[in-house]
């Protein structure tokens, strides 16, 4: 018998960090508020790749405003600033009220045990939004 060595990658990010480090704190508060809230997230965002961002607010904020990838990208590969310095406070709060009716949605989802894809969730966000 030989003996096997098995490795198990695994990628956490932080809740917060990243390119909109303490932009969006209702949606941080709203995140540490219950675990299920977490879970209702990676609910939704079933094989989206996750890896590519420092947090899971970047990832919530990037995803949902596809248009701003280009800044978070920047951000990430220094060449541009975080999303904070970019943005107006009308702006900021645009922005985080979308995630939180996207995380609300997400939740409600979650706990009917309702399937629901990343881009049903965004587009109720969307309706709500206009």
């Amino acid at each position: 018998m030989n003996p096997t060595l098995s490795l198990v990658q695994r990628h956490e990010l932080r809740l917060s960090g990243g390119t909109t480090e303490s932009v969006f704190p209702k949606v941080e508060q709203w995140l540490q508020q219950d675990s299920d809230h977490q879970h209702a997230l990676r609910h939704i965002a079933g094989r989206k790749s996750v890896i590519r961002y420092r947090s899971v607010i970047d990832f919530i904020f990037t995803e949902l405003h596809p248009s701003m990838h280009k800044h978070v990208v920047a951000f990430y590969e220094d060449r541009g600033p975080q999303i904070r310095f970019m943005i107006t406070e009308r702006e900021r709060v645009y922005f985080e009220a979308r995630m939180i009716v996207l995380l609300e949605v997400a939740y409600g989802a979650f706990c009917a045990h309702r399937a629901m894809s990343w881009q049903t969730a965004v587009a109720m966000v969307d309706l709500v939004a206009a």
